[in-house]
């Protein structure tokens, strides 16, 4: 009895940490859409930013609608309501990030046909998407549900994968052309596409495919590359992704356990008595998930750069220190001082004149 107590309660908890990426959901559209502001705000008149900062705003439509879907089940005409709801942000995605690509490789041959029209045609569909000829009717399996994908769902897959394929085509041929940092930063975008092109999997349930929702995550991935290979120009070297995706890999997984965590222990020891608190349960463990986040980040930020990559260095903080440190000195060696110390400590020279 007691082993068989165990298995059980053992698959209890397997259900509901497989369930992890749908409880991030809502935590990955709010760390998305600080992201974008991050990028906006550190260049407000840029278009290249603004469109950046649009394209963030629909993930998180996309991913905080995925949610309300998940959630809504139960409910077939809301959980319909927030697929088309979701379907909106997903559209406009491919056709802001066609426009980013042109105006990141500053290549005027086809932008001003190709954008306005991508745009044209995507907001016919995003029309199009609250009718039955787009999706209709929904299809429950294993980890959730979707709407069926009707013939003019087809359509725009097709158009959407078309659009997808001339961005990266548009950045490839840039990529091999240019040289120094534009590459470098290209590079890095085609890497967020590769991972982003694992979302597309989330498009099988509309045709009744049943996939584990592990897919939603990635625009997650997608946006944070991006927003290290265009801000922080000089970050490029693997490590310091590594470094990042690292710590923000572990804080995810540590704060996400820990709801559900407490998503497990309430439904083990309480049971049907909150049957009817299930939103408010799952509501409570996204807070938990949330408030720890910061501080669990903080302690892996500074675990790895101790004991992980203790031989990466930060040039941002270093310069940082140094704006602050230099007002404050007078002579003229102290300064000399302090900068050969800085430099030294951050790209470690053999040698240092003046």
């Amino acid at each position: 009895i007691i082993c068989y107590n165990f298995i059980d309660s053992l698959f209890i908890f397997i259900l509901n940490f497989m369930a992890l990426p749908i409880i991030l959901l809502p935590f990955c559209a709010i760390l998305v859409l600080l992201l974008g502001v991050l990028i906006f705000r550190k260049n407000r008149t840029s278009v290249l930013h603004s469109i950046f900062f649009l394209s963030t705003i629909c993930i998180a439509i996309w991913t905080f609608g995925t949610f309300m879907m998940f959630e809504s089940c139960d409910c077939r005409s809301l959980a319909i309501f927030w697929d088309r709801f979701l379907y909106i942000g997903a559209m406009f995605i491919a056709p802001l990030w066609l426009h980013f690509s042109y105006l990141f490789t500053n290549k005027k041959k086809g932008r001003r046909i190709l954008v306005p029209l991508a745009y044209f045609i995507t907001t016919v569909f995003a029309v199009l998407d609250w009718t039955d000829y787009f999706v209709k009717d929904l299809f429950l399996y294993k980890w959730g549900c979707h709407t069926i994908a009707q013939p003019l769902h087809h359509i725009w897959l097709i158009f959407y994968s078309l659009i997808i394929f001339l961005l990266i085509i548009n950045l490839y041929s840039y990529y091999k052309k240019t040289t120094g940092l534009k590459k470098s930063q290209t590079k890095y975008i085609l890497l967020s596409f590769f991972f982003l092109s694992f979302s597309l999997s989330e498009m099988l349930p509309a045709y009744k495919i049943s996939v584990y929702p592990l897919g939603y995550l990635m625009p997650v991935v997608f946006v944070t590359i991006l927003a290290y290979a265009i801000t922080r120009y000089r970050l490029f070297d693997i490590r310091v992704v590594v470094r990042r995706g690292t710590v923000y890999g572990l804080s995810l997984g540590v704060a996400g356990g820990l709801g559900v965590l407490l998503v497990w222990l309430v439904s083990r020891y309480l049971g049907e008595k909150i049957t009817g608190l299930l939103l408010l349960v799952d509501s409570v463990a996204i807070l938990l998930s949330i408030s720890v986040f910061f501080p669990i980040k903080s302690f892996f930020e500074k675990l790895a750069n101790k004991y992980l990559f203790a031989s990466l260095y930060d040039t941002r903080r270093k310069i940082e220190e140094l704006t602050q440190a230099l007002p404050k000195i007078f002579y003229l060696d102290d300064i000399v001082n302090l900068i050969y110390k800085t430099i030294n400590e951050t790209i470690h020279i053999e040698r240092f004149g003046v």
